[in-house]
């Protein structure tokens, strides 16, 4: 296969770096009983469209944990050291990776810790030498674009548009439609470090509070695709896997009644239990109840008939993007 057909993309979050290796392939859209009536009034099945979508192949995550030096009481974050270590040794794995499988990388992003880094600098500079030899240079996206980018993924690989996606991660929360979006500093490990990793009912009215401008009538009505380490990790847990499998919980149904099932049952084991379980190994043990209190005042506040789980995610999403505009792929925000 040549290497023009095989993409990559890397994105950067507060707790866990993700590469992505996906192709371009042919995609049969099932008619799904759609019909329309012809000029007699009598009814007529659409036939099946094939279409270019992009499918993953292959999935790399480390936990590089950029935000562990968080304060509660400030957005900005120092990455120390350590983490630094961390997220270099993860970049040079992931550029081994992209080069066994030939791939072509397109996208190297970052998102709300590197927004808020006080060193951000120096870190750019170290992804700059590492990925020299392929040309390209990182890019921190502001969180509207993050919205965005998660909102695109989903629109692509199912062919829809009218939908919200809610990306809860561990840094901040993006919320968006094709026409609205909001990216917050809200995130799983900021709660960690405020309330601890089991918060209490007590957070119900600060997280209230610190989404109180947000226009919820923008979003109301529509089905909901979860995207971020708290929703893949929610339906990992809920489908008892023996190990994560992406493809397992892709479109996992959830509701209320399993967020609030799900943080109950977490909170009332130990840290050193809940952290091995599949789907909470790589540092989200600590996160994974934070971001469900997120998640069930979002919930709430949208009240959806439809509310399902994507492990697609930004990285996907944003190679989407550039695919598009490359003309590999339709673009998802071309007006139907």
């Amino acid at each position: 296969m040549k290497m023009s057909e095989i993409y990559a993309s890397i994105d950067v979050g507060t707790n866990s770096a993700l590469l992505l290796i996906a192709k371009i392939e042919k995609h049969i859209v099932s008619p799904e009983m759609q019909s329309e009536p012809d000029i007699s009034g009598k009814t007529k099945t659409l036939p099946a469209v094939t279409r270019q979508r992009l499918e993953p192949c292959l999935e790399k995550l480390a936990s590089v944990r950029l935000g562990e030096d968080l304060k509660a009481e400030s957005e900005e974050i120092t990455v120390g050291p350590q983490a630094q270590s961390r997220l270099i040794k993860a970049m040079l794995e992931f550029r081994q990776v992209i080069h066994n499988t030939g791939a072509k990388l397109m996208a190297l992003t970052l998102t709300e810790a590197m927004r808020q880094a006080t060193n951000q600098e120096d870190i750019l500079h170290e992804f700059e030498t590492i990925f020299e030899l392929h040309n390209i240079a990182p890019t921190i996206l502001t969180g509207p674009e993050e919205a965005l980018g998660s909102w695109v993924g989903v629109a692509h690989y199912y062919d829809k548009k009218e939908f919200v996606s809610l990306d809860i991660g561990a840094g901040s929360t993006e919320l968006s439609t094709k026409e609205h979006r909001v990216s917050m500093p809200l995130g799983a490990l900021r709660i960690n470090k405020a309330y601890g990793a089991v918060p209490g009912d007590s957070i119900r009215d600060w997280l209230i509070g610190q989404t109180e401008e947000v226009e919820w009538e923008n979003y109301k009505g529509l089905p909901i695709y979860l995207c971020g380490g708290t929703a893949t990790a929610l339906a990992a847990v809920s489908l008892k896997l023996d190990y994560f499998d992406g493809k397992a919980v892709e479109s996992y149904p959830v509701d209320y009644g399993l967020v609030k099932r799900t943080f109950m049952r977490l909170g009332d084991l130990s840290a050193e239990v809940r952290n091995k379980i599949p789907g909470l190994d790589k540092g989200r043990g600590d996160l994974i109840i934070p971001g469900l209190r997120i998640l069930e005042n979002y919930i709430e506040k949208l009240n959806p008939d439809v509310c399902r789980v994507t492990n697609l995610g930004l990285r996907y999403g944003i190679l989407v993007q550039l695919l598009s505009q490359q003309n590999l792929l339709e673009s998802p925000l071309e007006n139907q």
